[in-house]
């Protein structure tokens, strides 16, 4: 889970903060010459930056969806490969890695299949590799034994709190 969210988060969620923080600083003073070539690199580039709210918001929609599916996909790989190196049976790993590698085989097709049908398939891939993930390891926590605290009585040697003890046990103390 932390790969998913060091992606997710910093190296995705943190950069793009800082890009657009980069771009609305430059891009609000007009008058500037930095800022003109910026917004002419921009409309060019990535026109969608200056969409209005009824076509950005689908891909708002995608982008947030793209994310879930990664965090679904990082989770079920992770917990597997864990599982794998913890209790060394190598056919979690066998099933982590068609996981990962599905979805990185789907990914230069994005542009033939379209945004939508590409993000539902990876989204459809990511929710069956987590199934699989959790439907193989069924029952591993299981098998491992539980250790409790023994229980707290008089004879091995709980007195409770001061204000339930008498006097005369205070002053043994």
């Amino acid at each position: 889970m932390g790969l998913a969210f060091w992606e997710n988060g910093v190296l995705i969620g943190l950069l793009t903060l800082i890009d657009y923080a980069s771009y609305y600083a430059i891009l609000s003073t007009p008058s500037s010459s930095i800022a003109q070539t910026l917004y002419s690199t921009l409309s060019k580039g990535a026109p969608s930056l200056f969409y209005g709210s009824s076509n950005a918001l689908p891909l708002i929609g995608y982008a947030i969806l793209e994310r879930v599916t990664s965090i679904l996909a990082h989770f079920a790989w992770g917990y597997l490969a864990v599982l794998a190196a913890v209790y060394r049976k190598r056919i979690y790993f066998a099933v982590a890695f068609p996981i990962g590698f599905l979805i990185d085989f789907l990914t230069p097709f994005s542009s033939r299949l379209g945004i939508g049908l590409f993000e539902l398939v990876v989204f459809i891939v990511a929710i069956g590799g987590l199934i699989v993930a959790l439907a193989l390891t069924r029952g591993v926590g299981s098998n491992m034994a539980v250790e409790t605290a023994p229980t707290a009585t008089p004879e091995n040697g709980y007195k409770g709190n001061s204000s339930e003890s008498s006097p005369a046990e205070m002053n043994q103390s």
